[in-house]
Order: structure tokens, then sequence, then C-alpha cells
């Protein structure tokens, strides 16, 4: 296996996230083939993963050099999760990072690692609606959709920040204040 010069401690912290990730996106596919959708689900699910995947292919300058960028994706993700359910985002966030890394050329583990983590994230924006149970309320799903997209948003920056700082060598917590400070703004 190639290291890309990584350190050792960096596959570790990437095995644990794909630890976590993998039984979740298991559970997302037994979830759909036990409880197959029917045609307009589909095509709605399709069609949000396609508008994720375009994001995830054109994420957006945070700066004048392009070197910050941001990708939309996890807006269709949260909006997927909540009109179709936590398992068809889970697996749209994992494949349309997929797709996505496997056009650019991204080393194997980098993609595997986004993935994993794109699709934590995704699960993780379903919190709202485990612990408070589904509605069709307004109310509520605005309030689902602005708690699960922080929550998205959230876990994957942490999540990146973790393996960013094993990467460069420096804490945690300047890593994430940095990326505050840069991303914030494109997500109030």
């Amino acid at each position: 296996m190639k290291t890309h010069g990584y350190p050792p401690r960096l596959y570790w912290y990437i095995a644990a996230v794909l630890g976590v990730a993998l039984p979740v996106a298991a559970g997302a596919v037994v979830r759909v083939v036990l409880e197959p959708p029917d045609l307009a689900t589909w095509v709605g699910v399709i069609l949000f993963f396609g508008l994720a995947l375009l994001a995830d292919m054109k994420p957006v300058p945070l700066d004048v050099e392009n070197e910050r960028v941001v990708s939309l994706a996890f807006v269709f993700v949260v909006s997927s999760q909540i009109l179709f359910g936590w398992e068809y985002a889970v697996l749209s966030a994992i494949g349309g990072v997929l797709v996505s890394q496997m056009v650019e050329r991204r080393p194997v583990a980098r993609s595997l690692f986004n993935a994993a983590v794109y699709g934590l994230a995704a699960f993780s924006s379903a919190f709202p609606v485990f612990l408070l149970g589904a509605s069709s309320d307004l109310e509520w799903i605005t309030l689902y959709a602005f708690v699960g997209g922080a929550l998205y948003v959230i876990v994957n920056v942490v999540l990146v920040c973790g393996a960013l700082a094993i990467l460069a060598g420096q804490p945690l917590r300047v890593l994430l204040r940095d990326n505050l400070r840069h991303s914030g703004p494109a997500f109030v």
C-alpha cells in the first residue's frame, strides 16, 4: 500500500472512522433492501443524489486563490434525509463522494475516509428525527433541516480536522478554529 507520506497514526484514525461508518452504511443497505421504495421515491432519491454529486464536483471557493473550497452537497443530502429517510441520505452521501473522488483520482485511503465521513455526517443529520420522531408539520421539518444540517457540518468538520491535525502534527483545536474562521460564514 502506498503511504503517500502519511503518518501511520493517520491510517489508524482512518480505520477507526471506517469502522464506525461501515455498520451505518450496511444498515442503510439493509433498510433499503428490506423496505424497497416505490418508483416515485426512487426518482426523488436519484434526483437528489445527482444534485449532491454535482455539488460535490463543483465546490464553492471561499477565497480568491481557490485554496479553500466547500461542497454544498450537504444541502441535498440533508434534504434527502428529511424527504426520504436516513438510509437514502447515507447512501447518496457515500456514493456521491466516492464517484467524485474517483473522477478526481484521489488516493484510495483518502476517498474511503471522505466517504465514511460523509456517511457519518449524513447519519448524524437524522438525529433530530430519531430523537423527536418524524413529523409532517412545517415547523418540525424546518427544525429538522436546521439542526440536521448543523449536525452534518459539525461531524464533517470535526472528523476532517481530526485527520488534518494528525497529518499536520497540530492540535485539533487550532485546525477547528481556523476552519471555523474561514468556512463558518459559508454555513451561516
